[in-house]
């Protein structure tokens, strides 16, 4: 088979898929840096220094998978009266409110622009007066952290979801938003998906900023801002520290910042299996030839051994006329 394969004709042919090869292997290996361009990002984003909103949002856009989880510091003032409970999420283990303050921003280009900020939680059963939900009520998300991302529960624990039509905002009582002009830090995270909306009034099923911009008003930002662990250190240097009945979020998880991009991994598997056959055609191509020429060597073989001798299919036709 080697002769065979060393002739002009494959020979040229195999420089082709060679070629071809080639380029499905840079191919691949370029989807492999923006597989790992995921993870590359997400150490950035968690390592770097609070920034300005105004350096990642504007007015009407949306937060990008590579802004998520970046720290954002903002100047302005919190509106108590703008203030939402967003009951059932199991964070840390526990069945979990959070508590969701507009803030509007009153220095830098986006000067009036709101943005709400989870300024922390509350364990579900320090509220008073709410009844256990049963199947199909609304507003129920339990198993949800923030970000609309599912959380690590950790242990046997098992939600125990409220029904949230009993939650009384008034029978909350955290400690209020501060007063005035603040500097305050916060985790940037993208707006939820609106699938109950708001189940009565100052309670929220998702943290979802279509539904804000339609209660409290604008413009609003694409997203909103989370008090995590990194936010409240922040917060606190700058005197504003964290209020002792308000835990901290936990990071929403992000099948982003979750290692690699398992959908760059598959395009880079595919250009490698490209690459592949194209080498198979070139081997399957050597391979049918020189089968067919050690058949046709076979035949005539054993058509001399029998005595007569090959005949073509112009001979037969010859014959067939005499």
């Amino acid at each position: 088979m080697l002769r065979v394969a060393l002739r002009p004709r494959f020979l040229g042919l195999l420089a082709l898929m060679v070629v071809a090869t080639i380029v499905c292997g840079l191919l691949a290996n370029w989807q492999w840096d923006r597989a790992n361009r995921a993870r590359d990002t997400s150490e950035q984003v968690q390592a770097a220094a609070p920034v300005g909103l105004e350096e990642v949002l504007q007015d009407g856009d949306v937060v990008t998978n590579a802004d998520q989880g970046r720290l954002i510091t903002v100047t302005g003032r919190f509106d108590p009266q703008r203030e939402v409970i967003v009951p059932n999420r199991f964070l840390d283990g526990e069945d979990a409110a959070v508590i969701v303050t507009d803030f509007e921003v009153t220095d830098g280009p986006l000067a009036g622009t709101h943005i709400p900020i989870a300024r922390g939680w509350i364990p579900q059963d320090s509220i008073d007066g709410t009844a256990p939900a049963t199947g199909g009520e609304a507003g129920s998300h339990v198993g949800d952290g923030v970000g609309g991302q599912e959380q690590e529960t950790g242990g046997d624990a098992v939600p125990q979801p409220i029904d949230p039509r009993t939650l009384d905002p008034a029978a909350v009582d955290v400690t209020p938003a501060p007063e005035g002009t603040v500097t305050f830090v916060g985790r940037l995270e993208a707006s939820e998906a609106a699938a109950d909306g708001f189940v009565r009034d100052g309670v929220l099923a998702e943290i979802s900023t279509p539904l804000l911009v339609n209660e409290w008003g604008g413009p609003m930002a694409g997203g909103y801002l989370a008090v995590t662990d990194e936010a409240a250190d922040h917060n606190q240097k700058a005197g504003a520290a964290q209020p002792k009945d308000l835990r901290t979020l936990p990071a929403a998880r992000s099948q982003f910042r979750e290692g690699l991009d398992l959908q760059n991994v598959s395009y880079m598997l595919q250009w490698v299996a490209f690459g592949l056959f194209f080498l198979y055609i070139w081997y399957r191509s050597v391979r049918t030839q020189y089968l067919d020429e050690r058949a046709a060597r076979r035949e005539e073989l054993e058509a001399m051994l029998g005595g007569t001798e090959p005949t073509t299919p112009r001979q037969e036709k010859d014959n067939a006329g005499d």
